[in-house]
């Protein structure tokens, strides 16, 4: 009999682990929608894994076919981030808008935040790896790619690969003719589409 009821135990509980499972996609999949419809734009085909995000999605623009990690934190009180079309973010990617200004006197750190940094601006084709961090002011060019754990103070030209942290590097993605042909390619798959 003990046999019977684990064997019975087991069964529901594969029924029961499936029914819940299901439930929590498509809570996921109502919650990613909802949050879509927050955001300042924000293009077809987008895609937000879940977990603990944290947007100011007031300040967020975001192209068409875009994926964004779990546990991204995108923040610009101040300025814009402004995402283009075909980027892809890892997990816990951090873009921050904003600085203090630590020389201020007469205030508190938490109150002397600073204002008008300017826009964080990723531009088309981008891929930007888990962990990276990318702060105010900073324009990421077409095509580029940002390593894994990289912090992004400065601007990326086009199609560069920047791998930040421990040893900055930056070099082209493509030979400049490589380049011509890479958005060739994609202007007629773009036009075929």
């Amino acid at each position: 009999m003990g046999k019977i009821m684990r064997s019975i135990h087991k069964e529901c509980c594969k029924i029961m682990g499936r029914l819940f499972l299901g439930f929590s996609r498509l809570m996921e999949s109502c919650v990613v929608e909802y949050q879509k419809t927050r955001f300042k734009s924000c293009g077809e085909n987008v895609s937000i894994a879940l977990g603990r995000g944290i947007f100011t999605y007031e300040s967020i623009s975001i192209g068409n076919d875009v994926f964004i990690g779990a546990n991204a934190i995108m923040q610009a009180k101040y300025d814009e981030i402004i995402i283009g079309s075909h980027v892809a973010f890892g997990p816990c990617v951090h873009i921050f808008g904003a600085n203090h200004d630590i020389y201020r006197k007469g205030e508190y750190m938490k109150s002397a935040a600073t204002k008008n940094n300017g826009n964080i601006v990723i531009e088309d084709d981008c891929w930007v790896g888990s962990n990276a961090t990318i702060l105010r002011g900073v324009r990421i060019g077409k095509g580029s790619v940002i390593g894994a754990g990289a912090v992004v103070s400065k601007d990326i030209p086009p199609y560069s690969i920047y791998t930040g942290i421990p040893d900055a590097r930056l070099r082209k993605r493509f030979s400049d003719e490589d380049i011509e042909l890479h958005e060739r390619i994609l202007a007629a798959k773009a036009e075929a589409e």
